[in-house]
């Protein structure tokens, strides 16, 4: 019996022996005041994952962490899948028709200048929007209280720029616009009924100021707004500010009126339009282009 148990304290002491010579693996504390190397990736570039070694875990404030388990790479989940597109409607997305009403209305109360004009504007992302006009314009005024008439024939104007959105990521249906637009017309024009006092005893004379020509260039900014009527009918409503930039000599004075700018010397001015708008590669029925809901699916590969 004695020989027994010292055979088996022998082989737990050769047992003993075995083990402390194998060598152990050395684990290292972890100091939970250390911060963890979390990747945040910059967005619109997701860095690709495997995504069968992956595991979630929620962060101190409460972000989702994908958390490679062969690699210890950490990303942040929110920010891992792409961002929404910074344009959310095609690149052709619809041609607009526009009739500018606002001299007609005007000339119904009184005013004695203006015809009107027609427009088109093409929309690039509903954001972009390239812009011309074209119209016409004459006049017949006599100023209150002055001894003249001053008429200028029926003239056409050239109106050129572009328009921005302000609202282009939302519904094609509202629009706020910013313009800036160059605008060109050439016409002639005279005063006439000229009344020149005859003095003492003499009756008083008339005469007429001979035709002349001018050529004049102007630029306009606008701010306008544009709302959705019924099926792809809207309105739209704009205040605009203009200034002369270049104007030929004229010999017998400067003309009062200029075609798609107004009076002289007034540099505000409005529009009122009706339009018919053209969708292109989407449906106004839907509230957002179809593009948008794929470009928010994250993608397998980036995950």
């Amino acid at each position: 019996m004695t020989r027994i148990i010292h055979l088996i304290i022998t082989l737990f002491m050769i047992a003993g022996c075995a083990l402390s010579a194998y060598p152990q693996r050395r684990v290292t504390p972890v100091d939970p005041t250390v911060k963890k190397n979390i990747i945040r990736q910059q967005p619109g570039k997701p860095k690709p994952l495997d995504r069968t070694h992956i595991v979630e875990q929620l962060d101190a404030n409460g972000n989702t962490i994908l958390v490679d388990t062969l690699t210890g790479l950490e990303v942040i989940d929110s920010l891992a899948i792409a961002d929404k597109p910074r344009n959310l409607y095609p690149k052709y997305t619809s041609v607009s028709i526009g009739l500018n009403v606002w001299d007609p209305i005007m000339r119904c109360l009184g005013q004695k200048y203006g015809i009107g004009d027609v427009w088109a504007r093409f929309s690039f992302y509903n954001r972009f929007m390239p812009f011309a006009a074209l119209g016409l314009g004459n006049a017949n005024i006599t100023p209150d209280g002055l001894n003249y008439t001053w008429k200028s024939k029926i003239a056409p104007y050239l109106k050129l720029g572009f328009d921005y959105n302000v609202f282009y990521n939302n519904s094609p249906d509202y629009q706020l616009l910013v313009g800036l637009r160059y605008g060109i017309t050439r016409f002639s024009f005279q005063v006439v009924d000229v009344t020149v006092p005859g003095g003492y005893w003499k009756d008083p004379a008339t005469m007429n100021i001979p035709s002349q020509t001018s050529t004049i260039g102007y630029l306009e900014i606008s701010l306008g707004l544009r709302v959705k009527l019924i099926g792809n009918l809207a309105a739209g409503w704009a205040v605009t500010f203009r200034s002369l930039l270049n104007q030929s000599k004229c010999p017998y004075g400067e003309p009062m009126y200029i075609p798609g700018f107004g009076k002289r010397g007034q540099p505000l001015g409005a529009s009122i339009s009706f339009i018919y708008t053209i969708p292109l590669n989407y449906s106004p029925s839907s509230k957002v282009h179809k593009s948008e809901q794929t470009s928010r699916q994250p993608s397998e590969e980036n995950l």
